[in-house]
């Protein structure tokens, strides 16, 4: 069961004016995903500023409500909904049109709750890379995500044996996955993930702020990593909010398996991130 609520031109509704929405007929939206648990938001702020980033040359920022606003009725939502964990999505669309191309200024946003279970390991995943990019990485629109179904079907990754993909482009190398941020572990120790051309993931952050002050690794990078440069990575991993850290075993048919288990510095980052939410949550009541 899902628990929604929309705001549109200063009122709040339990529904939605999808008939002529310009965001949803013309794919003009951001969108947010984050978790909670009870009524605690994991990590709301930096969410929320990336949503205002996103909207800022898309939207009339002054035409949404409040943050206030939107955190009053997320609250409403979670007791409504009596879910222990929660995954919220936040949707900021155009809004509606008169002729399907000009917005009428009046932006929609949407909050949806759904309930959600502490993730069960991610069996290890097989990617592998195609020829393609998102556009404006950088923010989470709506109409980067509408590609991805056509992508899996046009490289045919499930046919061939991968579980997803990979954004690459020659010249930037290794970007994202198509929820994800993807990170790797050289030979030497070095944990090391995309400098650009890729979403500043919320998970990301706090992994890279984490491996910086564990010591785990022999050092933390952000920088460009191409497909020449596999081999000498020993281990690779996802993140996102949904996944957690889901660890890579291989990537494309001609380069080598990735180590994997409990023993791995991928592992030890990973007990560490989940240490770190558990303690994110109990200062906060959850």
């Amino acid at each position: 069961m899902t628990h929604q609520i929309f705001y549109c031109n200063g009122v709040w509704s339990p529904r939605g004016c999808w008939d002529n929405d310009l965001g949803l007929w013309r794919a003009r939206s951001v969108v947010e995903v984050l978790e909670a648990r009870g009524d605690i938001l994991f990590h709301w702020a930096d969410h929320y500023e990336r949503l205002l980033a996103g909207c800022a040359f898309r939207l009339p920022l002054k035409k949404l409500p409040t943050e206030a606003e939107i955190l009053a009725r997320l609250k409403n939502l979670l007791e409504k909904s009596g879910y222990a964990r929660s995954i919220i999505h936040v949707q900021v669309t155009t809004g509606p049109s008169g002729d399907l191309k000009n917005s009428l200024g009046q932006p929609t946003l949407t909050l949806d709750v759904r309930s959600s279970h502490e993730p069960e390991t991610v069996p290890p995943l097989h990617l592998k890379t195609v020829s393609e990019k998102r556009r404006f990485p950088q923010y989470k629109l709506g109409s980067s995500y509408g590609d991805i179904d056509l992508i899996l079907k046009t490289y045919r990754i499930e046919e061939e044996g991968f579980n997803s993909f990979l954004y690459w482009d020659e010249y930037n190398g290794i970007l994202e996955g198509p929820y994800e941020n993807v990170f790797f572990v050289s030979d030497a120790g070095e944990l090391i993930t995309p400098s650009f051309g890729m979403l500043p993931g919320v998970t990301r952050k706090i992994l890279l702020a984490l491996a910086r002050e564990s010591g785990i690794f022999t050092e933390v990078k952000e920088r460009q990593i191409h497909l020449w440069q596999l081999t000498r990575m020993n281990e690779a991993f996802l993140s996102s909010t949904t996944k957690g850290v889901a660890s890579i075993a291989r990537i494309n048919d001609d380069h080598k398996h990735f180590a994997l288990g409990k023993s791995t510095l991928t592992a030890k980052l990973h007990r560490r991130f989940l240490k770190y939410r558990e303690s994110y949550y109990k200062k906060r009541g959850a």
